[in-house]
């Protein structure tokens, strides 16, 4: 499984903090794997408007199947839901706590 979670620091062991589109960072994890990839989302965190909406076009692209964040905007999350992709807001902890916990209920 495809799992992602929105973090503003780029170490697994930050916050999930923010919003999500505002989000500087995007951890992508396998969890078959356990293989994780930080995407930089800064490009889109730093728009006035639609970051969110930006953030979740990729995240389709990147087939992502689950999405842990603090904060979603509505369009955002209806997006995603759209493309089957379950959303888990407020969230907290660390992004290893949310990865390891995804690992663990595949």
């Amino acid at each position: 499984m495809i799992v992602a979670v929105a973090s503003n620091q780029k170490s697994i062991d930050s916050k999930i903090d923010g919003c999500f589109g505002k989000a500087r960072y995007i951890f992508m994890a396998d969890t078959d794997t356990r293989i994780v990839k930080i995407i930089d989302n800064s490009s889109f965190a730093n728009l006035k408007s639609g970051s969110g909406i930006k953030t979740a076009e990729m995240l389709l692209k990147l087939k992502i199947q689950k999405l842990a964040v603090k904060e979603i905007g509505e369009e955002a999350s209806e997006i995603l839901k759209n493309g089957n992709i379950e959303v888990f807001s407020n969230c907290s902890g660390t992004v290893r706590d949310i990865l390891d916990y995804f690992a663990l209920s595949k």
